[in-house]
């Protein structure tokens, strides 16, 4: 009778050993499933997260670009029709220096123009990963040169003088086109913000194996949250330059974004009615 009670014991505690040992097995099993599920539904919220910060964005981008279009395109336009159209009836009776003065102030808004509708095609091509980077070494001598060019008889307009320390053969590695409108930019912006008979000078140092190039103004200056906002794409920038020169900030955007595709960085030093430096970084050649 004790062996039969001791056999049916053990056949008992076994049994239930067994059925414990399978729900421990189908618990497990159900743990490391319902993980599974809670790291998929963490990724697909960081996912929608993730979307709708890009939405925001793109709402962002989407509300200035029609602001750009509607004003800041608009009223450059408006401005130059209304000049030309004066010029044309009264093409007779102005005197020849007045007519030059008009055509000067024509050709400039003409500049600013072209600048700002360039602007505003790679920075919308730029949103629509239209831009490819394609790098290279070249001399960025030259296309410091190429810039002061173009913007030379604006800033003899405003009597201002412009020196480059950059030398021959300084050569970097990047996206050519991109970095000839970043310095393109900065040098409108640095020509727009600084009074007449001011001084604007170019440079570049080398250390490490990265140049920065650096563009100093002695202008108006900006103020620590005006820089806050600088690359917000969603703020709409309407600081006028010394002379009511009208501005985005697009520009800027632009460089930042174009300076970051070329493994830069992008830096502003400013003190109000003191100046600005606007630098970036760039590798050395490969």
């Amino acid at each position: 009778l004790i062996i039969i009670f001791l056999s049916t014991l053990s056949f008992i505690i076994y049994n239930r050993f067994k059925i414990k040992k399978r729900a421990n097995t189908l618990l497990e099993k159900q743990k490391k499933e319902l993980d599974i599920l809670n790291k998929k539904l963490n990724t697909v919220n960081n996912d929608l997260q993730q979307t709708n910060s890009n939405l925001k964005e793109l709402n962002k981008t989407k509300d200035k670009f029609f602001s750009i279009i509607s004003h800041d395109l608009k009223n450059p336009l408006n401005v130059l029709y209304a000049t030309t159209d004066l010029l044309i009836k009264n093409m007779d009776s102005f005197p020849t220096k007045k007519i030059s003065i008009y055509l000067q102030n024509m050709k400039r808004s003409s500049e600013n123009l072209i600048n700002f509708l360039n602007n505003l095609l790679e920075w919308a091509q730029m949103q629509t990963g239209k831009i490819n980077v394609v790098k290279e070494n070249f001399d960025l001598f030259d296309i410091v040169e190429q810039n002061l060019l173009i913007q030379i008889d604006v800033a003899h307009y405003k009597e201002i003088e412009i020196s480059s320390e950059i030398k021959k053969n300084t050569i970097v590695y990047g996206d050519k086109e991109m970095i000839s409108t970043v310095i393109r930019n900065l040098l409108s912006n640095a020509i727009k913000f600084t009074n007449r008979k001011g001084k604007i000078t170019i440079s570049a140092k080398e250390h490490n194996k990265i140049v920065t190039v650096s563009i100093a103004d002695t202008g108006i200056g900006i103020s620590d949250d005006e820089i806050k906002n600088l690359f917000n794409a969603g703020i709409i920038h309407k600081k006028q330059g010394t002379e009511n020169e009208k501005g985005t900030g697009l520009g800027l955007i632009l460089c930042k974004e174009f300076i970051e595709r070329n493994n830069g960085k992008l830096t502003i030093k400013s003190n109000v009615n003191k100046g600005s430096i606007f630098s970036f970084t760039l590798n050395t050649s490969l």
